[in-house]
């Protein structure tokens, strides 16, 4: 493995370490829009099953309302990855298991 590609990986693996610990949802996807990983607050955020696998998967494969959305969070990965900076984007779902839509800021961040 290239240098470059370890520091990388140690990187991604630190990253995570941290957002275990975070009470705010976070996640990470590859640059085919795949879930990498997510936190247990993302978890929540998205009502997305605990016991649900979502490593390698596309946003459409989830078993949450907000999948048929997900050309436009595609979109939304493809502006973040283009631009180079955060993205930001208001949502307005169904989330963190309420029973009402309410709106959130959301913002994804290259690495």
């Amino acid at each position: 493995m290239p240098s470059s590609q370890a520091n990388m990986t140690d990187y991604i693996r630190n990253l995570i370490i941290m957002m275990e610990c975070l009470n705010e949802p976070w996640g990470i996807k590859d640059l085919s829009s795949r879930h990498v990983y997510m936190n247990k607050a993302a978890y929540l955020y998205t009502n997305t099953p605990m016991r649900f696998d979502i490593e390698g998967r596309l946003d459409d494969e989830f078993p949450a309302s907000w999948a048929e959305l997900s050309d436009d969070l595609k979109e939304h990965d493809r502006l973040t990855e283009n631009s180079e900076k955060r993205v930001t984007v208001i949502e307005t779902h169904y989330r963190n298991r309420k029973k009402t839509l309410t709106k959130y800021q959301s913002e994804k961040n290259p690495i």
